[in-house]
């Protein structure tokens, strides 16, 4: 005669042990995803704050080319053939138009033009800005136009970046 048995065989207890280990595995690596999206967030976030402050400071001026107008003043188009891409200025504080920006980069650690620090959340990043003439639909143009296109690329790890654009009319 056989005897009922409140314990549990040992196969019954292995099954057990292996169903909780790929639980456990598998919630570990669902949280490690977790974490991984949320720095990238942050990061992201971080670099999409930095590219607004340099698009910003880029289109301040209001000044498309050394020799138009700013929003402060009465602005006034550059004839086509005068207009040019590149900085006039030897140095960033002195910059006074889009165009100057051409050729820009910067990293940590990141200041404002006028020279205060942006913060140490900044220091994983790179900037560079690069202005072009464009087409209305923003493509880059193959001769001069009246819109320049100011874009803005913060970059961090090997292939993370954001960009920011901007068209800056001759008016």
């Amino acid at each position: 005669m056989k005897r009922a048995s409140n314990a549990f065989t040992l196969v019954e207890t292995i099954v057990a042990i292996v169903i909780l280990v790929v639980t456990v595995g598998a919630v570990a690596m669902i949280m490690t995803q977790g974490y991984e999206q949320l720095a990238y967030a942050g990061q992201a976030q971080r670099a999409a704050a930095l590219a607004s402050v340099y698009l910003d400071e880029a289109i301040a001026s209001g000044r498309w080319d050394e020799l138009s107008g700013g929003f402060s003043s009465r602005p006034r188009a550059v004839p086509l053939d005068r207009a040019s891409i590149g900085p006039e200025e030897s140095n960033r504080a002195a910059y006074d138009d889009c165009d100057d920006y051409d050729g820009f980069t910067a990293s940590a650690p990141h200041r404002t033009k006028n020279g205060e620090p942006l913060g140490d959340e900044y220091n994983l990043f790179t900037a560079s800005i690069r202005v072009e003439f464009a087409n209305a639909d923003g493509s880059p143009a193959s001769g001069r136009t009246n819109l320049k296109k100011i874009t803005v690329v913060v970059e961090w790890n090997p292939a993370q970046r954001v960009q920011f654009s901007s068209l800056l009319a001759n008016l």
